[in-house]
């Protein structure tokens, strides 16, 4: 059964990027553009991780993980925060909400991600 992973940026070629890349390692990939649609879709679809961007709006990827986190159905997600900013405060404030990692969009590999990904999901079922 495939993995489901939940990728959510307002960057579509970005998102588009971060889909072909996990489509093609085997995953079921679901997009949302914001903040609002991805916690719409969360309540009909399950999810295994959530690949989240922090600069969005109408609601930033904090105040996304604050929801998701504070949902019962949810808040067993893995989420990692992306961002182009790597201040500590934000890397702080994820990490304090539950969030599985903080990364900077321009420091990050795929293949570490993926692998991490691949052993919290085997490590949960």
């Amino acid at each position: 059964m495939a993995k489901k992973i939940l990728l959510v940026d307002d960057d579509t070629t970005f998102l588009a990027v971060l889909g072909d890349w996990f489509t093609g390692k085997g995953f079921e990939v679901h997009k949302e553009q914001n903040g609002p649609s991805a916690l719409e879709y969360l309540k009909k679809g399950k999810i295994d991780v959530i690949i989240l961007d922090f600069v969005m709006q109408p609601m930033n990827g904090i105040e996304v993980l604050e929801k998701i986190k504070g949902n019962t159905s949810t808040k067993h997600i893995p989420v990692f925060l992306l961002s182009q900013l790597g201040e500590g405060e934000h890397i702080a404030k994820a990490r304090e909400l539950g969030a599985e990692d903080y990364l900077v969009k321009s420091n990050f590999n795929l293949e570490s991600l993926t692998a991490r990904i691949n052993a919290i999901i085997e490590n949960k079922s």
